[in-house]
């Protein structure tokens, strides 16, 4: 028959099963400690972005499966396009990469891998999340079938409060000092997140999902929207200026050190995320030989930017004005319209659809300090492309990608954690409590008080 009317919607995508019937499989390469590590880790990344096959280039559908733990002690990422290492992006190729625009040989929501990815797995089942049942997992593999996200860092001393924060532990760090490279020196990196774009990610453990460091998270990005300076008709958006460099950065006073310089992107056809756990899916570190609550202190302010000024004067977008640099230069947009995006490279808040899809925790004990996250991404129209004068703001020009739906349930309590839709519905449900935990101070450290901030639900669109 004919198939021309299917060539447009139909992709055939390979698949690729790697499976331990009687034990572990590892991802990656563990970073040894001190200062002589020489090795590039690096090199130990699973990027996908590369592996294409047939004549529409298409990505595929990745399946790990072990009888034992999975264990994560590099990145698992596609989607994105890798860069040069180097000392100054944490000797990783993907912490700054940015997401792959559409390759026109697919279906928009088809131009990334997908992963299906279970610990403690039944391969008696033909469900390829299916586990074993906790008893039958005690007796074959006692301990086992957790997905381990991460490496555990030393916490170490805070000296403000006698507790501890979560950091790194190498000579030379200062407390409380968090950082993807393992030391200046060394060629380690602690970049260790599974993401992709436009795919689906699947997680199912017999036993635990452990989320091991500051920077162990789950995600899906989307693919980057093709023209950004186009929102209704070309040339009707200002991207909104970044600094490129640290010199042109406005001076941040008590704020630290400038943190890296990323572009703006917006996505869209992001992919859902299942988390799925016979006992608890939750953040740790280890401190003192013991497995601890931990959390990654993050808000979604910390990643989801927003820019959007009006002149009081005339009621329309300002291009005018400006912000001062620590060189005295002035970094002006000329169409400052209302915006938000992510930033790809500062996300660690643990599980997401950054680019639209829906996220689902489920575990059969605790949820514990894993955050949970579906913003959106927008812009509007900032100005008139023929005369390039500004325009007043019109929610009608406003274009909002992603959102989805979130589920998070447990058999026991919810302890902790961020839960964010910005458009679409949460659900959280415990068979025991919602309630907090020590490790949700960001002052007082893993062991401080018990007297903490109480979870936040949010759903929300900003206001135009």
């Amino acid at each position: 028959p004919d198939s021309a009317g299917l060539d447009p919607v139909l992709v055939i995508a390979p698949g690729v099963e790697i499976i331990n019937r009687t034990g572990d499989l590892t991802l990656g390469l563990a970073n040894p400690t001190g200062s002589t590590n020489i090795e590039a880790r690096t090199t130990a990344d699973w990027d996908l972005s590369s592996f294409r096959y047939g004549t529409r280039l298409a990505p595929g559908v990745l399946t790990l499966r072990a009888q034992g733990n999975l264990v994560f002690n590099n990145a698992l990422s596609d989607g994105f396009t890798p860069v040069s290492t180097s000392t100054a992006n944490g000797n990783s190729a993907l912490w700054l990469a940015l997401p792959q625009t559409i390759k026109s040989s697919l279906p928009t929501n088809t131009q990334s891998w997908s992963y299906r990815l279970t610990a403690g797995a039944d391969f008696t089942a033909v469900n390829r999340l299916s586990v074993l049942p906790q008893a039958t997992l005690d007796a074959v593999q006692p301990g086992k079938g957790s997905v381990l996200v991460g490496e555990f860092y030393p916490a170490i001393p805070n000296s403000n409060t006698g507790g501890v924060s979560p950091g790194v532990g190498l000579s030379g760090q200062t407390s409380g000092t968090i950082r993807i490279s393992t030391n200046t020196t060394d060629q380690g990196t602690r970049y260790e997140v599974i993401r992709t774009g436009t795919g689906s990610i699947d997680v199912s453990a017999g036993r635990d999902v452990q989320l091991r460091n500051q920077f162990a998270t789950i995600y899906t990005a989307g693919v980057a929207v093709p023209t950004p300076t186009t929102v209704y008709q070309a040339g009707d958006f200002e991207i909104p200026k970044i600094p490129t460099s640290t010199i042109n950065h406005p001076a941040q006073g008590n704020l630290g050190a400038i943190q890296q310089l990323v572009q703006p992107r917006w996505t869209m056809s992001g992919g859902d995320v299942s988390v799925q756990a016979g006992r608890n899916v939750g953040r740790y570190t280890m401190y003192g030989g013991n497995l601890v609550e931990d959390s990654s202190r993050q808000l979604p302010n910390n990643w989801l930017y927003r820019r959007g000024y009006i002149d009081p004067q005339t009621g329309r977008f300002a291009s005018d004005g400006g912000v001062a640099t620590a060189a005295f230069q002035t970094i002006t947009d000329t169409a400052t319209s209302t915006t938000w995006w992510i930033d790809f490279s500062n996300f660690f808040q643990g599980i997401g659809a950054l680019g639209g899809g829906d996220v689902s925790l489920l575990a059969g004990n605790d949820i514990v300090n894993v955050d949970a996250v579906i913003p959106t991404n927008a812009r509007m129209s900032g100005r008139d492309p023929a005369s390039m004068q500004t325009v007043a703001p019109d929610a009608s020009k406003l274009l909002e990608w992603g959102g989805g739906d979130l589920t998070v349930k447990s058999g026991n309590d919810v302890s902790g954690g961020v839960y964010y839709v910005q458009r679409g519905s949460g659900e959280i449900t415990a068979g025991g409590a919602i309630t907090t935990n020590a490790a949700r101070s960001p002052s007082l450290g893993i062991l401080g008080s018990t007297s903490e901030s109480a979870e936040v639900v949010q759903s929300q669109t900003p206001a135009v």
